[in-house]
């Protein structure tokens, strides 16, 4: 549902004109149906929206990305000229072009989402290890491997692992990196593919389910499944995390992404510690280093910008 749907329909079928990919329709429809319930309570277009309630608009949307917000910003401010060029402005002012990217990353960007999705090490590893909250030693390898960075694109890493990937404390993972991992997550993988079975997450009746017997995967599937596509490998983990985040309430906000970030910001600031230098000379100077393990930093000054409430040291 979109307010102002004619004019809206209007300017989609413009902006088609232009070469603009399916994909880009289908976003920019997306984020019509998304401001829509701010337009009839306000009962003005997007377009006519001041810089106050865009402002409040934004803080709505609970968003931890400040590139995603600028690049929403974006799309509605060449909508809002396009709406200047036809003369529907009431005030005839682009007030998004007033939401510059330190607005945004100040008012907009939700910094408490943020600072419950980052955990450092010592808290993960204390949790982890409580078997009431997490219940199965594959998970265990899971969650500590993304946080180690082990799992490469869209964590398809773990999908055929064996202990024959693992001498002492290395891993040789099947994207072709080679990466020193902890005594801990050596003891999970192990633990792990010498268990042939699962406990389910549920608050009344937990159930024990099997795996098959001749997987030697550290991270095995359930009989029945036979085999997983990378697709349906990357929605397993997802539905992992949410299951436990769902049988624990208080849990930080746990998906695969936060603990990624979260093992990053962890690296950065290690080496911060040994070396007494700050986030941004850590990073240029450990830039290859951190890319192997996680991935490369480009735009250093707006990372360290972003999540200046860890790298303190």
């Amino acid at each position: 549902m979109m307010y102002n749907k004619e004019r809206k329909e209007t300017y989609i079928n413009f902006i088609k004109d232009t070469g603009i990919l399916e994909g880009g329709i289908k976003y920019l429809s997306l984020k019509f149906e998304q401001c829509s319930p701010f337009e009839e309570k306000l009962e003005k277009d997007i377009c006519d929206w001041s810089v106050t309630e865009i402002i409040n608009f934004y803080q709505s949307m609970i968003s931890r990305s400040l590139e995603s917000l600028l690049v929403v910003n974006s799309q509605y401010a060449k909508y809002t000229t396009w709406c200047l060029e036809n003369a529907f402005v009431n005030d005839s002012q682009n007030h998004f072009l007033e939401i510059d990217r330190e607005i945004l990353n100040k008012k907009c960007v939700n910094r408490g989402y943020l600072i419950s999705g980052i955990v450092s090490r010592h808290e993960l590893i204390n949790l982890i290890n409580n078997e009431n909250r997490v219940k199965n030693a594959y998970e265990r390898f899971i969650i500590l491997g993304i946080f180690e960075g082990i799992g490469g694109d869209a964590n398809n890493n773990f999908q055929n692992l064996t202990m024959k990937n693992i001498r002492r404390n290395m891993i040789y993972l099947p994207d072709g990196r080679n990466l020193r991992i902890s005594k801990e997550l050596v003891e999970y993988a192990k633990q792990a593919s010498e268990t042939y079975e699962r406990e389910t997450y549920s608050k009344t009746k937990p159930q024990i389910r099997p795996f098959d017997l001749n997987d030697e995967r550290i991270v095995k599937i359930a009989g029945y499944q036979k085999e997983l596509s990378y697709a349906g490998f990357r929605h397993k983990i997802q539905m992992l995390l949410d299951s436990i985040k769902e049988y624990n309430d208080d849990l930080p906000i746990f998906s695969t992404s936060m603990l990624f970030e979260s093992g990053r910001i962890e690296m950065i600031k290690n080496f911060m510690k040994k070396e007494n230098i700050e986030a941004i000379k850590a990073i240029e100077i450990h830039r290859d280093e951190i890319g192997k393990r996680y991935s490369k930093i480009h735009a250093i000054s707006r990372y360290c910008d972003k999540w200046s409430d860890f790298l303190k040291e």
